[in-house]
């Protein structure tokens, strides 16, 4: 008999962790499983709802006018607030009856632990959480925390995508420490590498035809550091004129900001905000190096696929995942906020013009680990 399977996220909108989902849910051997994803609000990408196999259930929760309603930004008043408090109700308690009455075997909350108090009103024996972010990692107030362990102690298997990370949870709440696991997100290799060599269209070529470039792939919010990106490449055409382009691809709420800043450094000329591409792999196999910098990671997406597509990466130290990764023999690593390290870097590369295996010879051996085969090992043993 298949083991039934739910997964739970609150939206499948064009981000890692929708990706990941993907990689996972479509590489589970559908002899063994029956997989139904059940997703809270009803918001997409047809790129990616287009891409999971047809053997997969997927069921929103939330109609378009309530997730619409949950989407925008209204003033902050009494009538509002309840109103919203009781979407959120209705969310959760709906998502846990849809969860209850298919007597699912495993229940993975894969974006969080957002249903965490209410799993007490199901019968599942294995709950699993998957922690993308390290927003638990800083809090030092004790009530906090205890609250923290009273909603981690609703799953018994929890599961973080760096090892440090794993350590770092096992030092603060040392009596779970065994419904701790460290599972790397995993990837689909050969996919990654057939999509990279998909032709650019018409409108994109202008950017990528004899062009050098750089790239960095992130949604437009906080938690990423591109002001040390803006401020190295602005000293670099103080000092040096830029000989290459470099391009942000995502969208956000910082794109206007950042607007700004590329005029209030002169940079107009050479760096652009290109908006989401539903096939990111072409853009970086076609670029001369990745810049991935942040404040804080689970593990982080784009420098792993830039390894697979054997391009320079450049990341600062963050936590968690750039050092892990990379190990300082896989990519050029440089400390937070240091944007002449980076200036350095760049100078390095753009001037010798080399390719990543001349830095890095063992390059190829930096993401079989991984590649869904063998994340999919670790993967099987906790459902």
């Amino acid at each position: 008999m298949k083991k039934k399977i739910v997964f739970y996220v609150r939206n499948l909108e064009f981000h890692a962790i929708s990706k990941n989902l993907q990689t996972i849910v479509n590489s589970l051997d559908k002899k063994n499983f029956e997989i139904t994803i059940i997703v809270g609000e009803k918001k997409y990408s047809d790129f990616i709802l287009d891409n999971f196999s047809k053997e997969i259930k997927i069921k929103f929760i939330l109609n378009d006018f309530l997730t619409s309603f949950r989407s925008k930004k209204y003033k902050k008043n009494f009538k509002n607030k309840i109103f919203l408090d009781f979407i959120k109700l209705f969310l959760n308690l709906k998502s846990i009856y849809e969860i209850k009455k298919n007597n699912f075997d495993t229940f993975i909350d894969y974006q969080g632990m957002y249903l965490s108090d209410f799993l007490k009103y199901t019968s599942i024996k294995n709950k699993i959480t998957v922690l993308h972010e390290n927003r638990y990692i800083g809090i030092t107030n004790d009530k906090k925390r205890k609250k923290i362990k009273k909603k981690f102690k609703n799953y018994n298997k929890i599961i973080f995508l760096a090892k440090e990370q794993t350590n770092d949870f096992k030092l603060l709440y040392p009596d779970l420490k065994d419904r701790f696991f460290n599972i790397y997100n995993c990837f689909d290799i050969n996919k990654i590498k057939e999509l990279s060599m998909e032709k650019f269209t018409f409108d994109e070529i202008k950017w990528v035809d004899n062009k050098n470039y750089g790239l960095m792939l992130s949604r437009l919010e906080n938690g990423k550091d591109f002001q040390t990106v803006l401020n190295a490449l602005g000293e670099l055409k103080k000092i040096d004129k830029l000989n290459f382009n470099f391009y942000f691809l995502g969208e956000g709420s910082l794109k206007s900001f950042l607007e700004k800043e590329i005029k209030n450094l002169n940079l107009e000329d050479n760096v652009f905000l290109l908006g989401n591409k539903t096939n990111p792999y072409k853009w970086i196999k076609k670029s001369n190096f990745v810049i991935m910098t942040s404040h804080s990671e689970g593990l982080n997406n784009v420098i792993i696929e830039s390894l697979i597509l054997e391009k320079i990466v450049i990341a600062n130290k963050f936590k968690y995942g750039a050092e892990e990764i990379l190990q300082n023999k896989y990519g050029f690593l440089f400390n937070n906020e240091n944007y002449l390290e980076l200036v350095n870097i760049l100078k390095k590369i753009t001037k010798e013009n080399k390719k990543s295996t001349d830095y890095f010879p063992e390059i190829k051996k930096s993401y079989s680990r991984f590649s869904s085969i063998n994340i999919l090992e670790e993967f099987n043993k906790i459902l």
